[in-house]
């Protein structure tokens, strides 16, 4: 990998305009002024044309760039504040039809509105520590899809969650008055929305409606607490919240839980094979609502699961095209392994799960990927705005694309919520069914 251009470092997140505003409001209103049409018109010339020149094809087919420009320029004109023109900047180069472009507000702006936020949750608190501000908490939740609702499929045990009597099955009705309605068609699954709602710092304290297994309703205030967890970041991107989770399931099965893809989490993966799961002798690991992260950790984290060397696909990007390798390492994992998957798995994550599908080193457990795989890049702009944009695509070993296709699971399986109440996670029983099935001593 030493020979890799220093930006495929920055490599592909879905859902990163999301989540990074959900965990802190996203944009400020700013008084109009002269100076603000100034940055505001000069953002939109930088932003899309480095667009079109970070793009890994020299011509987007069916795009016309100089006529989308003049199409948003008078609205642009007609921004008054930071909101608005996030919004006009957002809606253009969703034209393009591709993921992974996003316009971001200047760093300063969303430190502020962090910092003011923070304060304001906790102004009946101790003042907290800079330590406390370094690390992100939540109540203690884990969710999806079921049946059309957003659902709790796990409850971590002795937090706010817990303490509250929430349980697998429960359905989370809205978050600090944002009501989820899942039945509607959504960009960014509605579980995924919910799941980074639930993110912020210790001490911040949420609203949550309720509704039970026998249908009553009720309104909570959870407060997050740290768990362990830390806020992961490179260069401009937005913070993310980084989880791990690893136990036995049975005497035979290891299982992992991990998000984002990122060196940290590669770490982790390593030394619980070395350590708690040395042991077992089939592994699940789950990377259902993973956004992604960088591109050289899926191979890389493959390295501690195959002892032969596994081609992930190839990156076509200006120029060139890059071959994605693993490399084995000493005393990789051998037995099988189950990916869990669904549809907020997205880029680095389903890139993972397609190169472990296509070297039949994994059988995929779940439902379809969000097919939002594009390489990308997080820039500063001249103006303080910040930019993720595409370089490249992806084209896994077996020819298919991912961006707006997805990576179809072996074993379909889909969560109920009578399943939850009963507090049965479906999909892991799917997998953990599969491989006892593997390691059943043939007759």
């Amino acid at each position: 990998m030493k020979n890799l251009p220093r930006h495929i470092i920055f490599a592909a997140f879905a859902f990163l305009f999301f989540t990074s505003s959900a965990a802190v409001p996203a944009s400020e209103t700013l008084e109009p002024d002269p100076e603000f049409q100034k940055t505001a018109l000069k953002t939109m010339k930088e932003m899309w044309n480095t667009v079109r020149d970070r793009h890994y094809s020299k011509s987007l087919p069916g795009v016309n760039w100089d006529d989308i420009y003049k199409e948003y320029l008078p609205q642009v004109k007609k921004c008054q504040d930071q909101s608005e023109l996030l919004a006009v900047l957002n809606r253009m180069v969703k034209e393009l039809g591709l993921s992974h472009i996003y316009v971001l507000p200047p760093e300063n702006s969303l430190t502020k509105k962090a910092i003011s936020a923070c304060r304001e949750a906790r102004k009946n608190l101790p003042a907290p520590s800079s330590a406390a501000l370094r690390v992100p908490g939540n109540p203690g939740l884990t969710l999806c899809l079921a049946d059309g609702r957003v659902c709790v499929l796990r409850v971590k045990p002795g937090l706010p969650a817990d303490k509250a009597g929430i349980r697998s099955g429960d359905a989370i009705v809205g978050i600090n008055g944002f009501v989820f309605d899942a039945k509607k068609k959504s960009e960014i699954p509605w579980d995924v929305i919910a799941t980074h709602m639930l993110v912020g710092y210790p001490g911040t304290e949420l609203s949550v409606d309720i509704e039970n297994a026998k249908g009553e309703a009720r309104t909570i205030k959870l407060k997050c607490v740290a768990d362990g967890s830390r806020w992961l970041q490179i260069g401009a991107m937005p913070p993310i919240p980084g989880t791990f989770y690893s136990e036995i399931i049975s005497e035979q099965i290891g299982y992992i839980y991990f998000s984002p893809f990122f060196p940290e989490q590669s770490v982790k993966i390593r030394d619980a094979l070395k350590g708690k799961l040395k042991d077992v002798k089939a592994l699940i690991l789950d990377v259902r609502n993973n956004p992604g992260g960088m591109l050289i950790i899926p191979h890389g984290i493959a390295g501690w699961l195959s002892d032969e060397e596994l081609e992930f696909g190839k990156m076509p990007i200006r120029g060139t095209t890059l071959t994605l390798r693993s490399y084995p390492q000493d005393n990789a994992f051998a037995g099988p392994i189950a990916v869990l998957i669904n549809n907020g798995s997205g880029s680095a994550a389903e890139v993972f799960a397609a190169g472990m599908r296509d070297n039949d080193r994994a059988v995929l457990v779940g439902e379809k990927t969000s097919g939002q795989c594009l390489p990308s890049v997080f820039l500063f702009l001249s103006t303080g705005y910040r930019l993720q944009t595409v370089f490249g695509d992806f084209i896994r070993k077996n020819g298919a694309g991912i961006e707006k296709i997805g990576v179809d699971p072996d074993i379909k399986a889909k969560q109920k919520r009578s399943d939850l109440i009963n507090g049965k996670d479906c999909v892991l029983e799917a997998a953990e069914k599969y491989l006892l099935e593997k390691l059943r001593p043939e007759q």
